[in-house]
């Protein structure tokens, strides 16, 4: 049996220390790499994830943690496509939440 070496990441949530493994075989995001960044960036908002050196967690940090975590290839700037998210011209039909929001509340 192979020895397999994993990197882990530590983050603080909730002032718990949490390990992320860097990869994980058995997780792999499908959607838009968009929409991946709109999750991390609800997750930003919230301001309950902090990095290693116990400040907030910037975007690109986080963006980094759940790319990694979920074998996606990460944008090199994701503060660009939140930008890019908050100029889109119809941002309620367009908006994951919005979408997700849609599937709970709304029968098919």
């Amino acid at each position: 049996m192979k020895n397999i070496k994993m990197n882990i990441k530590k983050v603080v949530i909730n002032n718990k220390v949490v390990k992320l493994f860097k990869k994980n075989p058995k997780l792999t995001w499908t959607g838009t790499q968009a929409d991946l960044v709109e999750i991390v960036y609800f997750v930003r908002m919230t301001r309950m994830i902090k990095n290693d050196r116990g400040r907030e967690a910037t975007m690109t940090e986080l963006t980094k943690a759940f790319f990694d975590l979920l074998n996606a290839k990460a944008p090199s700037n994701p503060t660009k496509i939140v930008d890019n998210l908050k100029k889109r011209k119809k941002p309620k039909e367009k908006s994951l939440l919005y979408r997700i929001l849609k599937l709970l509340y709304h029968k098919h």
